[in-house]
C-alpha cells in the first residue's frame, strides 16, 4: 500500500512539475511572441513615418535647389523670397504620422519622437512663411495694378504722387531669415528614421 501511496505522490508531482513547466514556456512563447509583434509594429511605424519624412524633405530640397540655381549668389531677400514663391513646392504630408499617431510611443524613443515632431513642426514653419508670402506678393501686385490705373489715389489732389505699398517686400525683409535657417537646418539635420 506505500507503493501505491507512493507511485500515486510521484505522479502527483510529476504532474504538477510538468503543469509549472508547461505554463513557464507557454509565458516565454508568448513573451517571445509579443516581443517580435512590437518589433515588426515599430519597424512598420519606423518606415511609414520614415518614407512621408523623406518625401517631404525631397520636396523642399527640390524647392531649395531651384531656389538657389535662380538666383544664383544674390543674397538679397526679396530676390530670394519671390523666387521661392515661384519655385513649385509640393505639400507637405503629415497624413502618415497622423496614421501612426498612436503607435509612436511604444515604436520611437522619446528623443526620436521628439525629433520627428520638431521636423513637422519646421515643415508646417516652412508652408506657413512661404504662404505669408505667396499672399503678400499677391497684395503688392494688386497695388501696383492699382498705382499703374491711376497715378494719385482716389481723393488726393492732382500731382500728388501715389506710392503703393510694398507688403512683399516688406514680408520678405522680415520672414526670409526663419525661413531660410529653418530649411538649412531641415536639410543639414536630415531625416530622423532613415529609410535604407
Amino acid at each position: 500500500m506505500n507503493e501505491q501511496l507512493l507511485g500515486a505522490g510521484i505522479g502527483i508531482v510529476t504532474t504538477i512539475i510538468g503543469g509549472i513547466f508547461g505554463y513557464i514556456l507557454s509565458e516565454v512563447s508568448a513573451r517571445r511572441r509579443e516581443h517580435r509583434d512590437d518589433q515588426k509594429r515599430s519597424a512598420a511605424v519606423r518606415l511609414i513615418v520614415g518614407l512621408e519624412i523623406e518625401r517631404n524633405l525631397q520636396s523642399v530640397r527640390a524647392a531649395w535647389d531651384a531656389l538657389k540655381q535662380q538666383v544664383g549668389e544674390n543674397t538679397d531677400p526679396r530676390r530670394q523670397a519671390r523666387a521661392l514663391v515661384d519655385t513649385p513646392l509640393l505639400p507637405m504630408s503629415r497624413d502618415s504620422l497622423k496614421s501612426q499617431l498612436e503607435n509612436i510611443p511604444s515604436a520611437l524613443s522619446i528623443a526620436t519622437a521628439t525629433k520627428v515632431f520638431r521636423l513637422y513642426d519646421s515643415l508646417a514653419q516652412v508652408e506657413t512663411l512661404r504662404a505669408e508670402l505667396t499672399g503678400a506678393l499677391a497684395d503688392q501686385q494688386g497695388e501696383l495694378a492699382k498705382f499703374r490705373q491711376s497715378q494719385t489715389p482716389p481723393g488726393q489732389p492732382q500731382g500728388i504722387l501715389y506710392a503703393p505699398r510694398t507688403p512683399f517686400d516688406s514680408k520678405a525683409e522680415q520672414n526670409w531669415p526663419a525661413l531660410e535657417s529653418t530649411v538649412i537646418k531641415l536639410l543639414s539635420e536630415g531625416n530622423p528614421l532613415p529609410v535604407a
